[in-house]
Order: C-alpha cells, then structure tokens, then sequence
C-alpha cells in the first residue's frame, strides 16, 4: 500500500543539503540519495515502510512531499509516526531567521551562510542509531566508519523488498541485543566497539538507557553521563547531543574534521585544540552545531562530493537512453566546434570579445557580492611551486639585482594628488598583511603559498587618486623583446585592474614569499597578488604604478600584455 501527504517547512530551507548533512558520503546506503529524492526504510510497528522525500517548492516557500511504500503505510499511527519522524529528522519545523540574522554580520563565516542558505540541522532517527554511528567512527576514516555501519545494517537490519531489490533499515536495539559480540564484529568492527554496540542495544531495549532522561539533562550532564557508558567519551557525547537530540549549540570539540575545517576558517597556524574551539565557536552560540554543519558541507563541496547535488546518484536502468543522448550532444558539439573554429582562427579577438561580453556581465550580476574564502593554513604549502617565465633581461633590473634591490624606487603616480617614491625599505616599514592562497595558472596548475607584504589599499590612501580614475596599471622591468621573444610581442610587460579589485583584502604588493624575500623567479623586489585573478594579472618584477581613466592608449589598447598580443582576457576572475 502506498500513502502520499506534504509537510510544511519554515524557510528557507534546502533538501539537498541537508540530506548531504545527514549522510556525509557517497556510499551511505542507509540514507540514500539520487539527486532530488531521499529515501530510507523505517521500522514501523515491526513492518518496514520505504519513505521517500522531495522537496516541491523553492527554498523561500518550501514544502517536502513524503510517500509512503508498505504494507502499514496507509495507517493512520504511520502516517503519524513518520509525519513526526520526518520532522524530527530534517528539522523542518525549526525556525532559524534567528540564525541567519545573527551570522550575517560574522565576516569569517558570513560567506559559507550564505553559500549553504536552507540546510537544516539534521538527526538521525533514534538515540541509539546517533550511539552506533559514534561508535563505528570513532579513530576511523569516515568512509570506513559508513562502510562498517553499511554492513550492519545488511546483516541485522529488517529487510524491505523494493520490487525485487531487498533493502534494509538500521538495525533497532531489539535487533542486536540477542546478537553475538562476535557476530557485530563480522562487520568490521573491533571487539571493544563490538562489546559497546551490544551493551547499549541490551541497556536501551529493556529500558536502561531512556531518551527522556536525556532529553531533560543540560548538555554538560548529558555529556557526563553519556561518557560513563561503555565506548563512548567526549566526542562521542556531544556528537549525540548534535545529531542524536538536535542540540545544535553544541560542537563536537573534538572532532577532527572539525578542527581541521576552523583552522582554515580561521587562518591559524595549527589545529585548534579543544577549549580553543569553544572560545571560537562561542561567537556563533547558540548555533555552535549548525555552523558545525555548514563547515561540513564546505569540506565536501571542496572534495568533490557534493557534485553529486547536481548529478545525482542513481541507478537507473535507462542506460541505453541515456548514452544516446550524451552521444548525440557530443556529436552536436563537434560539428559546432568545426565551425566555430572555421571563423575564429582568423577573428580570435572579435570571437573572444563577443564570447566575453555576456559571460563577464553574467559573472558581475552572480558574484560580484560573493567575498573569497580561498586561504589555507600552513600545513597546506606546496613544497614546490612552479615558476612561469623568465627573469628580466634589463641592464638596470640586473643592477638592481646585484644590490638586493637597495636602489630600488617605486614610482606611483598618474592621476593622483600626491605622486609617491617609494624605496623597498619605504614599503616594508608599512602594515605587513600575510596571506596563505592558492595561485591558479591559466596553464592549468596551481600551487600554495604564503605572501607577505602591503595591501595595496594603502597605497590607494596614500596617493590619493583624482575621481576619474578607473583602472591602475602595473609596469614590469621585463622587457618582452627580449626575455620572451614573440613575433609580435615587442615592449614591457604590463597589467590592468579596476579600482574596486585594486582595493580587495586579498589584493597586495608582495615583497616575500614563504617568510623568506622574494625570490627574482617569483618576482622580486615587488609583484602583485590578486588572489581573485588567475595568475597572469599577477604583474612580477613592477618598476612603475599608474593610476588611470580608461587603458586604450596604453600598449595595443586591451589593458594586459597578454591580451595585446596573445589575445588572453582582460578579465580572468575564479
């Protein structure tokens, strides 16, 4: 029998995130997921009932449809039940306009809110479940963590037969306190965690161990008490008091993954230690736990998984279909890629204009509000970072050189009130920012490293630009005409941003690199970072800044020496 009803939801609110929360990887067949619609089986009255949840209307006025696949799934008390249990689950009935009020002014963590705007903090169904789960993870990888919890769920699980696929519910209490220890350990599980699995299914099946009593416990007594009992400490506790009771102001301290993920939150130096993470956290209270969930997401989105958002993972038997059809796109592409190759070899500055001008106004109109989270902490230093190009071959750059730059001046003029000369001493006497970012070439590498210098912000201060000024522009020592001999690529290197990047956080003047002067192949005395750019808007080895109106007197006119005569972007924001 099959029953179908829909469920409000306080917005906004996000299905696939929070299924995402919930199941935390790919291989979770207890919680499963194809991209739009969750399903799990449920226990309902000893009969297992398939629920499946999709969400029908958009994050600002949003409603889940849940369909029920079982023999109970018309009764009333499942209907109730799962109506309940759903709720409990995703968190649909939590309001958190609180939450996002108070996050919006965080700058540290302001971005991620806004990235991951509808995920709720979700449960797992029962205690003992949110128990089992603390257990299988604890000093394992996640992935192993999931796997032994798969195979629990297999062997000891009420099966569910799904038109000829037989699926299994997580394993009640009443389901492993008859099992052997040896049993529970024939799903990869130690003896201690196997020994702690069956206590707590005895203890909490013949009433030893009662949600209620927890629930009337402040969190520091839960903590207490759930540590006294037998596989279970710290960590454990509070990652049942999260995603056991739905305490979302508490933070598992001790999480790895979470240590890891406030460390590059936060810049620091090294992992946090734990009364370390509750002074950081503090600043989120009482929502400690759904920032927890956000860091999450963003640990995935990093990694890859939560591409599955978007693709979905499913199992469906139309494979012929659907080979056809990404067959005949690709067919499709090939022919228009003859032909669009057939007019732009000879017009690559009129086809590469034409293709710019929307997907540039497109970019501005998605992103221009977004603020960049890419910075990484120390242990994340490639060990080796490439070099691209060739030092200057300029008689007076080389004399500079054989002095460690102590002749150097920076000139910083154009249309400003107060020109500037700067020695390299002159620029290192200033506010000193330090910045641990990813370098992404238009070649396809990337590299991680650690710049220190000024923010070019102050600069902006100090030489006080007329109003018409648009655009700053960045002059090298390197003469192209000799160090990268091009047929037509004559003149000095020279690069263009607009005003609005020349004052990003992340936009500095760098005279070290990884604690050490720069190095001339890196760019000394002086290069710029623009850690919003690809890496060829980064101008090495500046001799001379120009604040101007407009670009198209300078060089061929596009505003970056690769544009005049490699016809690359004038805009190559990531």
């Amino acid at each position: 029998m099959n029953e179908k009803f829909l469920l409000p939801v306080f917005s906004p609110f996000r299905l696939d995130y929070t299924i995402w929360a919930l199941r935390r990887r790919k291989n979770n067949s207890i919680d499963r997921w194809d991209g739009r619609q969750y399903s799990r089986i449920i226990v309902s009255k000893n009969d297992p009932v398939k629920i499946f949840i999709t969400q029908e209307n958009p994050s600002n006025n949003p409603e889940v449809s849940i369909f029920l696949k079982g023999k109970r799934a018309s009764s009333d008390q499942t209907i109730g039940d799962i109506r309940l249990l759903v709720q409990k689950m995703l968190g649909l009935d939590l309001d958190l306009q609180p939450f996002y009020a108070l996050l919006d002014t965080d700058e540290v963590i302001r971005a991620l809110v806004h990235q991951f705007a509808g995920v709720k903090p979700p449960r797992f169904p029962s205690l003992f479940e949110a128990m089992v789960n603390a257990i299988a993870c604890q000093q394992v990888t996640l992935d192993v963590g999931i796997l032994m919890l798969n195979r629990l769920a297999e062997k000891f699980g009420v099966g569910f037969d799904d038109d000829g696929t037989l699926l299994h519910a997580f394993p009640r209490p009443e389901d492993l306190a008859n099992a052997s220890e040896e049993e529970i350990k024939k799903s990869g599980f130690s003896y201690q965690k196997a020994r702690a699995i069956k206590e707590l299914a005895v203890d909490i099946s013949t009433n030893k161990i009662k949600q209620a009593d927890l629930e009337e416990m402040t969190n520091q007594e839960a903590i207490k008490y759930l540590s006294k009992l037998r596989g279970l400490g710290r960590w454990s506790a509070e990652y049942i008091l999260l995603r056991g009771l739905g305490r979302i102001n508490t933070f598992p301290g001790d999480d790895v993954g979470a240590q890891n993920n406030l460390q590059r939150l936060f810049h620091l130096d090294q992992k946090p230690g734990y009364e370390e993470i509750k002074k950081l956290t503090s600043r989120w209270h009482p929502y400690e736990g759904l920032v927890y969930f956000h860091l999450l997401l963003n640990k995935l989105n990093m990694n890859g998984v939560m591409g599955a958002i978007v693709l979905g993972e499913t199992q469906n038997p139309n494979l012929t279909l659907a080979v056809v059809v990404g067959l005949g796109g690709l067919a499709i592409l090939f022919i228009a890629n003859i032909l669009a190759t057939q007019y732009s070899m000879p017009n690559p500055r009129k086809v590469k204009n034409w293709i710019e001008a929307p997907l540039n106004w497109l970019r501005r109109l998605l992103f221009h509000h977004q603020v960049s989270m890419q910075e990484y902490s120390p242990s994340e230093i490639s060990t080796y970072f490439r070099v691209n190009g060739r030092p200057p071959k300029d008689a007076d750059y080389d004399a500079l050189a054989k002095d460690n730059f102590a002749g150097y001046v920076l000139e910083v003029g154009g249309l400003v009130e107060k020109p500037l000369h700067l020695t390299l001493a002159d620029i290192r006497n200033m506010s000193k920012t330090t910045q641990i970012t990813k370098h992404n070439c238009i070649q396809g590498w990337s590299a991680v490293g650690q710049w220190g210098g000024v923010q070019f912000g102050h600069q902006i201060e100090l030489c006080h630009p007329r109003p018409e000024v648009r655009y700053v522009v960045f002059y090298a020592f390197d003469n192209k005409s000799t160090s990268e001999p091009h047929p037509s690529g004559l003149g000095y290197y020279y690069g263009t941003i607009d005003m609005e990047l020349a004052g990003h956080r992340l936009t500095i003047l760098v005279y070290e690199f990884n604690g050490q002067p720069l190095p001339v192949p890196h760019g000394a005395p002086l290069r710029l970072r623009v850690e919003t750019q690809l890496g060829f808007k980064m101008v090495k080895y500046i001799r001379v800044i120009e604040f101007v109106a407009e670009y198209h007197s300078i060089g061929e006119g596009q505003g970056v020496w690769r544009e005049d005569h490699q016809n690359y972007s004038t805009e190559a924001g990531i």
